[in-house]
């Protein structure tokens, strides 16, 4: 017996060697190392397995289940823990007041590394152009004599074309004009001889919106004169986006790859279209003078175009998918008096609008040039509170994004009570995640309830004990950063809602029943990809839609 125990080791030493090896090391990681004094300043890391992997597959896989069990692990508290990724550590961050920290904070914080990864593995823009676009020289607009890259010169110069009014103006005209000239037929399924349409709520939104922005952005000769396909181009590219993100083998992301080179392709006959009339073009373009910027820095045609295509991903990829998340659950029967109560508290505002743009056409005023044709304001909180409780509640049920920081210099997070404070000091260029809908879900802030839709929750927050604990400023604040780019998108989505609503209306054909066509079958509630990244509100799952039977009101 004993000399078949002494064989059995023998022949498996090195196993045995490993697995010792393994709980040596698992020891000291996780449960000796963390209460040394020395380490104590260190942030607590989340136990793995695999040494090296760490938690990269669950990452991978499902990242939202991976915090999910972190914030469990940890007590369900609110202090910083760490993941370990491919050998490198990344700092996890939920605690809503941190959050709001540290994306405020561009002296300890910077995005240069996400930004620049963006743009080489989602744009595939060259190392020659990245080298560009990071070069030093470029002087700021405000008079303060510093420099800066190419990049933030252009982001600089995005975000003062779109402080103006009249921007939010031109693309609450663009919807407003899009939704009076009916439903377009690349959305519509079928219709009946009573003229009632079946049409697509994701091809709807999709169509209006992101043709409204690409107009305001590029000017209506992008899609209406170089690629008649650019919308679902661009469609098809956000939908597959992840995959380039996770940097996919080209193979295996051609989904994403076909339409993005596409498109890059349009955008490049577009930079040879506005070279000469730029100076003539009466909608004067978000981009024309980011186009410029970039052109004088030297950047070749193509690395431009696929910048330029990042560019706008950025700030519009939620914005169809924000639209059809608040019909979508305007939409369901339970809520018709949510949408009685909307379009109240909208008409005025929308019957208003209309009448001034039709006249001023009539009148052969240009209204994309006036910014007084109206207030967009007018969709503001106090004027129409559920409309914009209900935009407030859809990006904070559903924002899937993960805004990434890295340290420039050594900082210190405090958490806990003041009575029972600790603090974690996080060395200069560690990685720093912050998981949006993990805050966003929080019990703490917005009671037991905090993952269900409250279309009402933001109407009278002093009224609401969960709201109380977390005002619409600081909900806004941590996960839509008030500049100029997210103002443009919100203008949008709350003007396509507020017009839909005014001037149709909508039936959805349930689940498994016949539309009035007598052929188009409804589909169920769609379900929202929350295992996938994004950069704000998440996309319905891949075959997921909502069918609509649209007539006009009369």
């Amino acid at each position: 017996m004993i000399g078949q125990v002494l064989s059995y080791i023998h022949s498996d030493g090195k196993w045995i060697s490993c697995v010792v090896l393994w709980i040596l090391w698992r020891t000291w990681i996780f449960t000796i190392k963390p209460r040394l004094p020395v380490f104590r300043d260190e942030v607590d890391v989340l136990p793995y397995n695999i040494p090296f992997i760490g938690h990269a597959i669950s990452l991978f896989w499902d990242p939202l289940a991976l915090y999910e069990y972190a914030h469990t692990y940890f007590g369900k508290t609110r202090k910083p823990y760490a993941i370990h990724t491919a050998g490198q550590i990344t700092v996890v961050i939920t605690d809503p007041h941190q959050a709001a920290e540290i994306l405020g904070n561009d002296d300890s914080y910077t995005s240069d590394p996400f930004l620049d990864a963006l743009y080489r593995t989602v744009g595939g823009v060259s190392i020659p152009g990245s080298q560009t676009l990071w070069k030093k020289g470029r002087p700021n607009i405000n008079a303060n004599n510093k420099t800066s890259s190419l990049v933030h010169k252009c982001h600089e110069i995005l975000l003062n074309q779109l402080s103006s009014p009249n921007i939010n103006t031109k693309v609450v005209s663009l919807i407003e004009t899009a939704t009076r000239n009916g439903i377009p037929s690349s959305t519509e399924i079928s219709h009946t001889k009573d003229n009632i349409k079946v049409v697509s709520l994701h091809r709807w939104c999709r169509d209006i919106l992101i043709k409204a922005q690409m107009d305001l952005f590029f000017g209506p000769s992008l899609v209406d004169e170089i690629e008649p396909d650019a919308v679902t181009l661009f469609d098809s590219f956000d939908a597959n986006s992840w995959m380039l993100a996770y940097q996919y083998p080209s193979f295996l992301a051609k989904q994403a790859t076909m339409p993005r080179e596409n498109l890059v392709r349009a955008l490049q006959t577009y930079l040879d279209a506005v070279a000469d009339k730029k100076d003539n073009d009466e909608h004067n373009p978000v981009f024309a003078l980011v186009i410029e910027e970039m052109k004088t820095a030297g950047l070749s045609h193509e690395d431009c175009a696929r910048v330029l295509l990042v560019m706008f991903w950025e700030i519009n990829a939620t914005v169809q998918t924000t639209a059809f998340c608040m019909l979508a659950h305007l939409l369901r029967p339970e809520n018709k008096g949510l949408i009685d109560t909307t379009r109240k508290e909208t008409i005025p505002v929308t019957t208003d609008m209309t009448s001034q743009l039709v006249r001023r056409t009539s009148m052969e005023v240009q209204p994309l040039d006036d910014p007084s044709v109206f207030d967009y304001n007018a969709f503001s909180s106090s004027i129409c509170p559920t409309l914009h409780s209900l935009y407030a509640e859809v990006m904070r049920v559903f924002n899937t994004s993960a805004p990434i920081r890295v340290t420039t210099r050594p900082v210190s997070l405090s958490s806990g009570t003041q009575s029972n404070s600790e603090t974690k000091v996080i060395p200069t260029n560690t990685k720093i995640v912050l998981p949006q809908r993990m805050i966003a879900l929080s019990p703490e802030l917005f009671g037991p309830k905090a993952d269900h839709v409250d279309p009402h929750r933001f109407v009278t927050p002093s009224n609401k004990e969960d709201a109380a604990h977390a005002p619409e400023s600081l909900v806004l604040g941590t996960f839509l950063p008030q500049n100029s780019a997210k103002t443009v998108g919100k203008s949008a989505v709350l003007a396509f809602v507020a017009f839909v609503l005014w001037r149709f209306d909508l039936e959805v054909v349930p689940e498994g029943q016949m539309a009035k066509d007598g052929k188009t079958v409804g589909m169920g509630v769609p379900r929202i990809a929350l295992k996938r990244p994004s950069l704000g509100v998440s996309r319905q799952v891949d075959g997921d839609d909502v069918v609509v039977e649209v007539r006009n009101r009369q």
